[in-house]
């Protein structure tokens, strides 16, 4: 049996409030920014900007990871960097030169690609699937709550 993805993601998430930001809640929210809004600092070391193109990068791995899962037909591994702040500082490096409208289309981009793969995931996987799917939410939700609180509108 196959899962939807699209089905899995419109229901609400273990312990997850029914108000919980879905990723293209996000990618819409910062599409309303300001261009000066972007580079503004969001840590001490990242600016907004650097901050979606961390985002962005992990969209894109894990995308490519599934897609391998898939192709081996083994159980996928989802977060198999075994150091992400060397991983974080190349997707900012990479995505430096992208303008903050080709940054948001390539993060469409790859979760496009990425609910394309997963809706090919077996009934097998479908815990690690629904575990990391909590994990990469609450991950963006986290940084959607920074930069929500940087930008007072």
């Amino acid at each position: 049996m196959k899962i939807s993805l699209s089905r899995l993601i419109s229901r609400p998430l273990a312990n997850e409030s029914k108000s919980s930001m879905q990723t293209q809640d996000f990618i819409n929210y910062l599409k309303s920014l300001k261009s000066t809004d972007w580079e503004l600092k969001a840590t001490e070391e990242w600016t907004v900007k650097d901050m979606v193109a961390h985002l962005v990068g992990w969209e894109k791995a894990n995308a490519e990871a599934a897609s391998a899962a898939l192709e081996t037909n083994k159980d996928p591994v989802w977060l198999e960097v075994e150091d992400e702040d060397s991983f974080n500082a190349e997707s900012v490096k990479f995505y430096k030169a992208y303008s903050s409208r080709q940054l948001l289309e390539e993060w469409e981009n790859w979760q496009v690609k990425l609910n394309e793969i997963t809706e090919k995931i077996s009934q097998k996987n479908y815990q690690i699937l629904f575990n990391w799917l909590a994990e990469s939410k609450n991950h963006k939700e986290h940084h959607f709550q920074q930069i929500k609180k940087l930008i007072i509108r």
